[in-house]
């Protein structure tokens, strides 16, 4: 099977207070064709969180409807779901950019 993408950039932010992450913002890009291409975003931006699937619309899904003081869980389960889910995702995209 081909690696679909010419090169994955994961990069992952997030802001420790009293020992609970309170902000956090994990991103995914990847190069096809020589273009780069956001392909998944989940974050605490804009006081609560959110995911965005670009190869589905971009637009973000909210995930609560409030923000809170600690998301130690989510950025640990959102990390693993990045490990996870990362190939799948980047298959979707460049389908999604092939037509």
């Amino acid at each position: 099977m081909e690696f679909p993408a010419e090169g994955v950039r994961v990069d992952s932010v997030f802001f420790v207070e009293g020992g609970r992450v309170v902000w956090f913002s994990i991103n995914v890009s990847a190069w096809f064709k020589g273009e780069a291409h956001d392909v998944y975003r989940v974050d605490t931006a804009h006081g609560r969180l959110h995911e965005q699937k670009f190869w589905q619309s971009g637009e973000p899904e909210w995930l609560e409807e409030e923000g809170k003081e600690d998301y130690s869980r989510e950025f640990a389960w959102f990390r693993r779901a990045v490990k996870d889910n990362c190939l799948r995702w980047l298959f979707k995209e460049r389908w999604k950019n092939e037509g």
